[in-house]
């Protein structure tokens, strides 16, 4: 063990395989409940909400069988929530993979490249501790997708106009910023998107998509900065999320013309137009569902 511990950067290494180790033990104390089963905590909010969906599904026409994952991904909405999320990830992975590689050019140390990738990170984390449920959960999430492309914006905007400390720091702290926000409402669309009985086969789609294409952009952001270096890179990146911003505003005109009505944060949520029909639009995580010490 001593060349593999005595090899530089192997302490990082080795804290990743006991993280993954922890976290295997951690996934296999899960224990998932039916989704047909109902809370304890609340019954008859949980009762309304099964007989509401199950209303809806019944009032849709043709759909009496289970759908498909191509009738499921043809969604608008769904389509949207796909492209925000798996850009947003990729973009954040096509700028931070060869970060490092960018700041040892311009002579930084080893010391000022990890302070910019701690200041990335912790911006990446640090909004959904602080809030970003709360802004999708107001505003919902088109705006908090909106919200999350300007950001990233103005982060592409600082780190194409200079590479000095300054345009590092503040531009990776943008993005991860960015990323919080447009990840976190893409994922929460999503959800309005699939009944619960087709919450896994979605999510596991929806995860091959946006890690797949994260891979491919790390892969190919190392080839790109090559060729053509580091501004020219936050360019292509920046294509990616005009990409995003497309599709997500043909996802807002597609749900303008069927609740022309509703506002823009009210356009998500899974509500018949009609006062007496059944409403979908309960919170993620209600009041009452909130974890108390």
């Amino acid at each position: 063990l001593r060349p593999i511990v005595s090899a530089q950067y192997s302490g990082c290494y080795l804290l990743v395989v006991v993280a993954n180790i922890l976290n295997l033990v951690l996934i296999a104390t899960v224990t998932f409940k039916d989704v047909r089963r109902r809370s304890k905590t609340a019954p008859a909010r949980e009762a309304e909400q099964s007989e509401a969906e199950e209303a809806v599904e019944a009032a849709r026409p043709g759909e009496s069988k289970p759908r498909t994952l191509v009738e499921i991904f043809s969604q608008p909405e769904c389509i949207c929530a796909v492209c925000v999320a798996s850009l947003a990830h990729t973009s954040m992975v096509c700028l931070m993979s060869p970060l490092t590689i960018a700041m040892d050019h311009e002579r930084f140390s080893f010391d000022i490249t990890s302070l910019t990738l701690e200041f990335h990170f912790f911006a990446m984390y640090a909004p959904g501790l602080f809030g970003t449920g709360r802004v999708i959960r107001a505003f919902g999430p088109y705006v908090t997708s909106v919200v999350g492309l300007l950001v990233f914006a103005a982060s592409a905007a600082t780190l194409a106009a200079g590479q000095s400390l300054a345009n590092y720091l503040a531009g990776m702290a943008l993005c991860g910023v960015s990323w919080n926000l447009s990840f976190s409402s893409g994922t929460v669309l999503l959800t309005t998107c699939h009944t619960p009985q087709e919450a896994l086969s979605v999510q596991a789609v929806n995860d091959f998509i946006i890690f797949g294409l994260a891979g491919t952009g790390s892969f190919a952001s190392g080839y790109v900065y090559a060729a053509l270096g580091w501004e020219r890179l936050v360019y292509c990146v920046s294509l990616l999320m005009a990409c995003c911003a497309a599709a997500l505003a043909a996802s807002i005109c597609v749900q303008r013309r069927k609740r022309p009505d509703a506002g823009l944060s009210r356009l998500a949520s899974r509500e018949a137009p009609d006062d007496d029909a059944p409403r979908l639009d309960r919170p993620l995580l209600a009041d009452d569902d909130a974890p108390r010490a």
